[in-house]
């Protein structure tokens, strides 16, 4: 059974509460939070590219993510990410996605890290801003923490986006 020690779920809270925040405010005005839009589009696709650190150790990363827009400032995905190099870990999670301001974009995964033939309970929290570059087309510099097995990984990079 997974138990999280004092310490984390403190690290836990603080981490969420920006989500907290985001969703006691986002009810307020109804239409708002249907969407931006009919004819906005609710998927987006991802292309993730960057580095996965833990102390000493580094990796490439790459992955993929989607992500349906259930509201203008939520969203549900998947995510898919492998990280070579000193490591040799696949990642698949289900991040939930705030969009509490323009670009601005914060994510909780909970998922499992496969790595060295073991499967760990992971989770995963990270923030971005995108940038539109392009009609549906976007650059988001990314910002993730992964904590799993007693290990915390840093994981950043640049997600290429394509919302359809």
């Amino acid at each position: 059974m997974f138990i999280l020690s004092r310490f984390k779920w403190i690290q836990l809270c603080i981490l969420m509460a920006p989500f907290i925040f985001v969703s006691s405010g986002a009810g307020a005005d109804v239409e708002n939070q249907a969407g931006a839009g009919e004819n906005d589009p609710r998927n987006k696709i991802s292309l993730f590219g960057g580095n996965t650190q833990d102390g000493s150790e580094n990796g490439v990363s790459v992955g993929l993510e989607y992500e349906y827009a259930l509201t203008r400032y939520f969203g549900l995905g998947g995510l898919l990410e492998y990280a070579e190099g000193d490591f040799d870990s696949w990642i698949l999670g289900v991040p939930i996605f705030v969009h509490p301001y323009r670009g601005l974009f914060f994510l909780a995964a909970p998922g499992v890290e496969i790595e060295d033939g073991d499967t760990n309970f992971l989770l995963r929290i990270g923030v971005g801003y995108e940038l539109e570059f392009l009609p549906r087309w976007s650059i988001a510099p990314e910002f993730n923490v992964d904590f799993s097995d007693g290990h915390t990984k840093l994981v950043y990079g640049l997600t290429l986006s394509r919302a359809f």
